[in-house]
């Protein structure tokens, strides 16, 4: 083989790993994502690590308020399973930031009120249940369970150990109906979802609300992997949240008051 088909045959070699390089699901698309954390498992950060997405870290309503209003942002992700977040202003900065074309993905405890932000998420709540039970996914087929993970037939929380509420005493199950542009993409009753919604899509696919914990996602400290795939289904969960509203599109924004 002569030098000059070694160095075309190596040139090649050179531009076809760094196209897999660049196709690669954290570099697909940079995405500037700021991620709030207060949870016990950080399952959402763990997706986020396993999809290579680089990302801030913030676990305070301060860290928070102050990072969000600081630049712009593609995604921001909360994950909130304790009573401290986010307070009126972070609500306020979230609201914001939908209503200019960004994405947002939002686990929180505040269901019950703030009926206008949530409405934006695409849910209008209906009840609450004082006991984590199952979440069953809607149309197995549909991108949201499906990519990058094939995700559990069921999210059996009712197998759950919460180290927060060992007596299963506190809710894990905030029942909704889908409003507006809303889509209910999994139920906690898969016979009558219609006011039973756990998951909502909205806007186009750029955000996601669950309206329960999937920090609970563990039982014994160890995280809950229904479908016996040797990943946990909450991180698998998260991973497929993220990529489906990477792929839905969206608006870099600075949110403010």
């Amino acid at each position: 083989m002569s030098k000059a088909s070694r160095r075309a045959r190596f040139l090649m070699a050179a531009v076809l790993l760094l196209s897999a390089v660049m196709l690669g699901p954290g570099c697909a698309k940079r995405m500037a994502i700021l991620y709030f954390d207060d949870t016990y498992h950080n399952f959402a950060g763990q997706a986020l690590e396993e999809l290579h997405f680089a990302y801030t870290h913030v676990t305070t309503t301060y860290d928070f308020s102050n990072a969000f209003t600081s630049q712009a942002w593609d995604l921001v992700i909360v994950d909130s399973r304790t009573m401290t977040f986010p307070g009126d202003v972070g609500l306020t900065l979230i609201e914001d930031f939908v209503d200019k074309g960004a994405r947002a993905i939002v686990s929180t405890h505040l269901l019950e009120g703030y009926d206008l932000l949530w409405k934006k998420f695409g849910y209008d709540y209906v009840s609450t249940v004082d006991e984590p039970i199952p979440v069953w996914p809607i149309n197995g087929d549909d991108p949201l369970w499906t990519e990058p993970n094939d995700v559990a037939s069921s999210l059996p929380l009712n197998q759950a150990d919460d180290p927060y509420d060992e007596s299963h005493t506190e809710p894990n199950a905030y029942k909704g109906k889908a409003y507006g542009s809303g889509i209910i993409m999994a139920a906690f009753n898969i016979y009558t979802p219609a006011n039973e919604g756990a998951v909502f899509v909205a806007n186009s696919g750029r955000t996601i609300l669950n309206a329960f914990f999937l920090d609970d996602a563990d039982a014994l400290n160890v995280p809950i992997d229904f479908d016996h795939d040797g990943m946990p289904d909450a991180i698998e969960w998260y991973m497929n949240e993220i990529i489906f509203v990477r792929d839905a599109g969206g608006a870099s924004v600075k949110p403010s008051l």
